[in-house]
Formats: C-alpha cells, structure tokens, sequence
C-alpha cells in the first residue's frame, strides 16, 4: 500500500513539474513557429535593413503582412496594432503563445488583455484606430514586458535625449534606450517622439524585444562632442565580436551539414545570420558617423562596403537555409564576406584609432 501511494505522488509532483515547465515565463518563450521564405512579402527585399527583422517578427508570430502579400513597411501603424503587438509579446513572455481570437471591433480580445494585464488602463486612448506616436508606441510596449526582460545595456543618463522632454512617456523610452532596443533615428540620440511609427521601425523593435541578441550596445554622441573617436572605436570593437559570432556559427553548421546533421546546422545558421545583421546594424551606426564627420570620412567608404556585404551574407545564408543546409549549397561566399568584413573591421578600427 506505501509503495502504490509513493509511485502515485511521484507522479503528481511529476505532473505538478511539467506543467510548471510548461507555462514557465520568459524570453526563451518566443520560438519561431512559423517559415519565413523569400518573397513572403513582395515589397521586403534581402538589402533592406529591416529585413532580418520583419522574416523574425513573422516567424515568432508577431507580425504579419498585409492582405495584398506585401509587409507595408512604410506603412505608419495605428494603436490598435500596437496593443495587440503588446499582448502577443505578454503572452508569449509569460505562457509560451498567444491565442487571440478576432473580436468585434477586431483588436477587441487584445484590448481586454492589456487592460487585465495593466498594460494599458481603460480610457487611455479615445481612438485605437488612429496612427500611434513614437511615444505612445514605447510606452505601450516597454510596458508589455516586465523589468527583468529590460536588462540595461548602456548607459543613458535622464537628459541626453535631446528631444525627449522628462514628462509623460520619458520613463519608457529611457529604459528601451538603455536596453538596446530603441537607438534613435540620429546619431544623437534623437527620438523624434511625435513622429509615427513605421511598420519597418516597429519591426526592429519587437523583435529586439523577444530576442536580446538582436539588442544594440551604442552611446548617445553629443554635438562637437570629442567622444566620437571613442564611440566608432567601441562600434567598430562590437561589430567585430559580432562577426567573429557570425563565423563561428556559420563553420558549426557547415561542419553538422558534412557530417549530415542538417537540423543542427539549420539552428547554427539561424543564429549566425542573427550575429550578422547585428554586424551591419554597427557597421551601418559607425558608417553614418563617419559620412557625418568629415575628420573620419576616410572609414567611410570601408565600413559602408562591409556593410552591404554583411546584408549579401545574410541573403547567402538565408538560402542555405531554405536548401536545409544541404552540403552542396554555396557555402563560399557567405564565409567569404563575413571572412572580408572581420578583415575591413580591424583596417577601419586602426585608420579611425590613428586619425585620434
């Protein structure tokens, strides 16, 4: 009899286990679920800086396209779709999915949600239908997740965004700079906190928010400010340890596709075409500063040209992948741009340190 009721509360505490595994909370909870192939979105091409980002925002199932096949990347975004944004990435966080159903208006169901959730308060906003703010969209969504999946990054002091006035939503777009998920639309950190925010923007920052690889580290560069050398340096630094990333997982799954262990090697290109839109997103930051400031002009031409070979990598990656890594697929040239950025990288980092 001891024994019968031993092995029956072993397996309520196994049952009691599994299912706090199931509904654990977290950023590991967003998987993608769903297959991004190219052409999914006709007006998304490989070179467009965002493209990495809409292929992830659909495959965690965040985001989807519009009616006619294309993404809308231009596209400004209303309230409604930013709450149910809000309530996908909650959901998700906290039970590992989001299962909406339409309502009536259609954001209904994920209304109720953020309300419950104390996301937004009832009353907040009068119509959902109109286009949301920069500022509104980060209040919105740096509420969605809790402060343990905002980890600072960088150092933001309360005042260096030029045009983020400390009233209203300060609070949230402070903390989402500091997290790497919003870098500002200048290299100075400006907001632009009135502006709408665009599809192609919103795209980036959703999947910053369920990816922390994809976070950017950078510093607020002040007008005439002689921190500029220091800051391309610290780019420069970062976009190189990204593309070492980037190699290394590109050469892991190159060596699971030889030795046939094609699932394995699916999963390392994932992260390696991760590493390198990272690598372009610095590559692209340190070129614009350079473009910027006439003393460093001569990193210019060098970064940028990294630049558009990192987004070449990514679409040679992305087409390995839809092969399923298969060995016969042109491995070459991904290994060789990332292996000619990782070498423009240190040229740019000893031109920029000896220009001072």
């Amino acid at each position: 009899m001891k024994k019968t009721v031993s092995i029956v509360l072993c397996i309520i505490m196994i049952v009691s286990l599994l299912s706090v595994a199931a509904f654990a909370q977290g950023l590991s909870n967003f998987q993608k679920t769903l297959t991004y192939k190219q052409g999914t979105f006709s007006d998304v091409s490989s070179s467009n800086w965002y493209s990495l980002n809409v292929e992830a925002a659909y495959e965690y199932g965040l985001m989807n396209g519009r009616t006619s096949g294309t993404f809308g990347a231009a596209d400004n975004v209303t309230l409604a779709e930013v709450i149910a944004l809000a309530a996908r990435l909650n959901s998700i966080y906290m039970t590992g999915s989001a299962d909406f159903k339409t309502g009536s208006p259609w954001y209904q169901s994920y209304l109720s949600y953020c309300i419950s959730n104390q996301i937004i308060s009832s009353g907040d906003y009068s119509d959902y239908n109109a286009y949301a703010t920069r500022s509104q969209f980060a209040e919105i969504l740096e509420a969605a997740l809790p402060s343990a999946a905002l980890t600072q990054i960088n150092t933001i002091n309360v005042g260096e965004i030029p045009d983020v006035p400390l009233t209203g939503a300060y609070q949230s777009i402070y903390t989402l700079y500091r997290a790497g998920i919003i870098t500002g639309k200048t290299t100075a950190g400006e907001f632009c906190p009135s502006d709408y925010i665009l599809r192609s923007e919103t795209a980036a920052i959703v999947t910053r928010l369920a990816n922390e690889v994809l976070r950017v580290q950078f510093s607020i560069v002040k007008a005439g400010s002689s921190s500029i050398s220091t800051q391309l340096l610290t780019t420069v630094n970062v976009a190189s340890d990204e593309v070492d990333n980037a190699l290394e997982d590109y050469n892991d799954a190159y060596l699971d596709a030889t030795n046939s262990y094609f699932s394995s090697a699916v999963t390392a290109l994932d992260q390696a075409s991760t590493y390198t839109q990272m690598t372009a997103l610095y590559l692209k930051s340190a070129a614009d500063l350079c473009k910027d400031n006439s003393k460093y002009s001569a990193a210019y031409a060098g970064l940028y040209s990294s630049y558009q070979k990192c987004l070449q990598a990514m679409s040679g990656i992305s087409q390995i992948t839809a092969a399923s890594a298969k060995i016969t697929a042109d491995w070459e040239t991904p290994r060789t741009l990332l292996n000619e950025c990782s070498q423009a990288l240190i040229t740019a980092y000893v031109t920029i340190k000896d220009i001072g």
